[in-house]
């Protein structure tokens, strides 16, 4: 049987922990943004696949980059998402922005995984912040 897919839009400014979410649900590490990583220019796509029972599902995570010089280009990348997740800022103005981008009728959901958020968590905490994330995934999709 094929795979149920959803695709699933992060939506959010610079270093909200969008991609370094991703890594952690996929590598089950962390990646600090430092000299050897680069901002996401555009989006990148990554599919993610598990199974609840006997059904499978994937979802392909659209990890759309936060720079404001690309900031347009995120309202069209959210065209035919299941849910769209907005990783907060510490910024309500920037965030706003970025909420104005979702259509009225597209499910969405506002979390947080940025590091002045995640300082405040021990490394148990910030891993259940990880799966908290999957788990309204799965919630709001199924």
């Amino acid at each position: 049987m094929q795979a149920q897919e959803f695709k699933v839009t992060l939506i959010g400014n610079t270093n909200t922990g969008k991609t370094a979410f991703l890594e952690k649900l996929l590598y089950g590490e962390e990646r600090r943004l430092g000299s050897n990583m680069t901002k996401t220019l555009g989006v990148d796509v990554t599919p993610f696949d598990y199974r609840i029972g006997e059904e499978r599902f994937r979802i392909n995570f659209w990890d759309c980059g936060g720079d404001e010089r690309f900031s347009g280009l995120g309202s069209g990348y959210i065209t035919g998402s299941d849910l769209i997740l907005l990783f907060g800022s510490n910024n309500n103005e920037e965030d706003n922005k970025y909420l104005s981008y979702i259509p009225g009728n597209t499910l969405h959901r506002k979390v947080y995984n940025n590091e002045n958020y995640l300082n405040r968590l021990s490394e148990e905490d910030r891993n259940l912040n990880v799966m908290n994330i999957l788990r309204e995934i799965r919630n709001a999709l199924h």
